[in-house]
């Protein structure tokens, strides 16, 4: 009887590890909830630079000043034009398989280690970075990891107030921007709902040939059908360092408290089902070591 109790606890232990990512809370919205712009919705978007190191702000600032040539009275789209060409221009050639040490630094120490050359680095670290010299120029940025049957993949997104749009951004694939026929920048979902028939008037501010130039959309769509398969799943960050969500605490909180750091999307219906088989199966569990420790104690008295 102890052997199947014990077996019955591994394989459950077994069933919550490898159902870990599903039976955290989804947290699932619409995509109007995504882009309603009043000051409310957009106060949980809007993370302030307070959240790094006070010396590294005053170091991007001064870089944003001097080398990527940002002003005062830049647009919030004129900023994060001039950033994405920067970071594009100086970093691109880089991409590649980083170092495990790179993953443990600041967007900023990121940044100083590519750029002297001592790692390659992923579309994690081009997020961060992008988000980090974003918000310290005061333009509300958020990081999205999407997770489909290809591969996971991160990018951002970012609000201008002058037109009240969202504006898609992912330097990993070389495209700072795009744009419909009206003229018009397309949010992530507003791309998703095209990336499969692009139309020929959609086009793209996007590095190619080492230089950033507007290129058709059409260009980029395998790539990033790639990424954004019919089936992925979005996940809208609201905190400023990821690295945070990794430590135990954190974990624990959203694992077993359902305290999420994320709003999600995704065109199918998220099956919720694996909230409650984890909680069923970790009573399961306190009941079956329960019941082999009153199991042990009976023994000793015989």
């Amino acid at each position: 009887m102890k052997i199947i109790k014990a077996i019955s606890i591994i394989a459950l232990l077994v069933l919550l590890f490898l159902t870990r990512e599903k039976s955290y809370y989804p947290y699932e919205v619409h995509e109007k909830i995504l882009y309603q712009s009043d000051s409310i919705s957009l106060e949980k978007w809007s993370l302030s630079e307070a959240k790094y190191d006070s010396t590294e702000i005053v170091l991007a600032q001064q870089l944003s000043n001097n080398e990527i040539g940002i002003k005062v009275e830049d647009s919030a789209y004129v900023k994060l034009q001039k950033i994405g060409e920067y970071l594009m221009l100086k970093l691109h050639h880089q991409l590649g398989k980083p170092k495990d040490s790179i993953f443990s630094l600041t967007p900023w120490n990121q940044y100083q280690a590519i750029l002297n050359k001592k790692s390659e680095f992923y579309c994690t670290q081009y997020s961060a970075m992008f988000a980090f010299f974003c918000r310290v120029n005061h333009i509300t940025t958020r990081e999205i990891e999407c997770k489909g049957k290809n591969d996971r993949h991160i990018f951002n997104e970012s609000y201008l107030p002058e037109t009240n749009e969202w504006v898609f951004t992912d330097l990993t694939n070389g495209i700072i921007s795009i744009r419909d026929e009206r003229n018009q920048f397309l949010n992530l979902i507003e791309l998703y709902n095209t990336i499969y028939i692009p139309k020929n008037n959609d086009y793209a501010l996007a590095f190619s040939n080492d230089t950033i130039q507007m290129s058709p959309l059409v260009s980029y769509a395998a790539r990033l059908q790639y990424n954004f398969d019919k089936h992925c799943r979005f996940y809208f960050y609201t905190v400023a360092n990821l690295k945070s969500t990794q430590n135990p605490l954190n974990k624990f909180k959203r694992y077993f408290l359902n305290q999420p750091y994320f709003y999600t999307y995704s065109r199918d219906a998220i099956f919720q089902g694996w909230i409650f088989i984890k909680y069923i199966s970790l009573i399961l569990i306190v009941g079956l070591f329960v019941s082999l420790f009153k199991q042990g104690k009976k023994s000793t008295y015989i």
